[in-house]
């Protein structure tokens, strides 16, 4: 349970992140400043808040878990971020940079129509809603534990700390919260790693040794079992498709790119996340590995440990020191609270570019933009936070997220490139497109055994291929600017295809 110290630590840490939202806070802020912090952002805060949009409880408590179980067969699928984030630097980032944009969404008006901008938007709003929940609810059942508290009041004030920071500071004050949060959720995992090494007999030498009589070291599997999660082609092919998706398409990661000085700035923020990556997830799979050797030589140890998403919990309330133990709970909170921050400033973005000034209030101040704005984001807040209140009756839904979020991110990709490359596209076409690759994916995901690795190939593929086939159909109704279609190879592609 935890002590007055521990609830200390804990209030100091809430005082913090919402002194930096106050830090912030402008009344008379510009809709730039509040949605993209005034496009000057530098490379590395906006390197580290792009990791935080996407790394929760569910990262930090996940991939030693993985490992713990199975092998370290998931590290390709890490990897395969680093390859798209320089897919995105070469492909998309000159074609975001020079349309200055607030929302991704809004290109696909311009290269389309409001529909296809509109349904697309409001997909992430559905979607990214519900990863914000889920991301509430699982380091909240974590604080009841070691606390003792109600879930609903861990829940609440989770919501409630976030909520108050993203509203008053906007992006600017997302970014630098995740800054901070990120060197709490580092500090924790370095400490326990070195904490957990030396607690095994033997040391590194015996966590290898051990690790290698049971498999814990294998890396790659070459077959092709679509039905395996642990395939080399499906974590690293399948999985670059579905990274650039999430890091080429998704609004909650594009908005920190559009907070950038420059797009070299930009660019070298991507070159930065590619790099410190890998180091981050990798250590987490590590850690796995050294608590099924701990647990293997101390098997007593693990009695009450109920799975192995659990063990790095487990590990922490009974065998870390008190103080390292509040740490790491505190970097569980601050690696969900960095994505719930990006995933309510997204969706407050969405709802006001997108659907409030887009097809309410077209021609208004931007004080009036900025105040819509701190309205969505409490809104979000509230609904989030309602939402993950009750996250824990989704059952095997919940479980089922990732392959939702898996097959939805490859058909987004796909109405991207459908018309980034190809100029004979229209909007009938994209819709077309996104409605039978949804349901193609639908069906690979809940009819057949294939893997969720597969989705982003699946949907981004019977998307595009659809959508340029049903094209054909229509007689193309207007000229499509060569500024909205990528440079380079892609013109050419898009003029041969004409």
């Amino acid at each position: 349970m935890f002590t007055a110290l521990d609830y200390g630590i804990l209030c100091l840490y809430f005082l913090a992140l919402t002194a930096i939202g106050a830090k912030f806070y402008r009344i008379s802020s510009s809709s730039s400043q509040f949605f993209v912090g005034g496009r000057a952002m530098a490379w590395l805060p906006v390197a580290i808040s792009v990791i935080a949009s996407d790394t929760s409880a569910i990262t930090l408590l996940g991939n030693p878990g993985y490992t713990y179980e199975k092998d370290l067969r998931l590290l390709p699928y890490i990897l395969s971020y680093s390859v798209a984030a320089w897919l995105v630097i070469i492909l998309f980032l000159p074609f975001y940079c020079r349309l200055k944009m607030y929302t991704a969404y809004e290109y696909l008006e311009q290269r389309f129509d409001v529909r296809v901008r509109s349904i697309t938007s409001l997909l992430f709003l559905f979607i990214r809603g519900a990863h914000v929940s889920i991301a509430m609810y699982a380091p909240a059942t974590i604080l009841t534990l070691v606390s003792g508290m109600p879930l609903y009041w861990s829940i609440l004030l989770m919501g409630l700390v976030t909520t108050i920071y993203t509203a008053m500071g906007g992006i600017r004050a997302v970014i630098w919260t995740d800054v901070l949060q990120f060197s709490i959720v580092v500090t924790s995992i370095v400490c326990t790693f070195s904490f957990t090494a030396h607690r095994v007999v033997g040391g590194l030498p015996a966590i290898w040794q051990i690790g290698s009589d049971f498999g814990k070291w294998r890396l790659f599997d070459f077959s092709w079992n679509l039905t395996s999660d642990a395939s080399f082609w499906g974590t690293f092919v399948g999985g670059t498709v579905l990274a650039l998706g999430t890091i080429g398409t998704d609004q909650a990661v594009l908005q920190r790119y559009f907070t950038a000085k420059s797009e070299e700035e930009c660019s070298r923020s991507l070159k930065a996340f590619s790099v410190l990556l890998v180091p981050y997830n990798t250590l987490l799979l590590l850690i796995g590995s050294c608590l099924f050797v701990f647990y293997h030589q101390n098997p007593a140890r693990a009695t009450g440990l109920t799975s192995p998403d659990a063990v790095l919990g487990f590990f922490a309330m009974h065998e870390l020191p008190r103080l390292m133990a509040t740490l790491l709970v505190g970097s569980v909170f601050a690696a969900s609270m960095g994505v719930m921050s990006a995933g309510i400033n997204s969706l407050s973005t969405c709802t006001v570019i997108d659907f409030y000034r887009r097809l309410v209030v077209k021609d208004a101040s931007d004080q009036r933009y900025v105040k819509a704005g701190r309205t969505a984001t409490v809104l979000w807040g509230v609904l989030t936070t309602i939402g993950a209140v009750y996250a824990g009756r989704l059952g095997a839904l919940a479980l089922a997220f990732s392959k939702v979020q898996g097959y939805v991110g490859g058909v987004m990709l796909g109405v991207f490139l459908l018309g980034m490359v190809f100029r004979r596209p229209s909007a009938v076409g994209a819709l077309a497109g996104s409605a039978v690759g949804i349901a193609v994916v639908s069906y690979a995901a809940f009819g057949t055994r294939v893997s969720l690795f597969w989705y982003g190939i699946i949907g981004c593929a019977t998307t595009m291929a659809t959508g340029y086939l049903v094209s054909l159909l229509y007689r193309r109704q207007k000229e499509v600017p060569a500024h909205l279609l990528l440079r380079g190879a892609g013109e050419r592609v898009a003029a041969q295809a004409s």
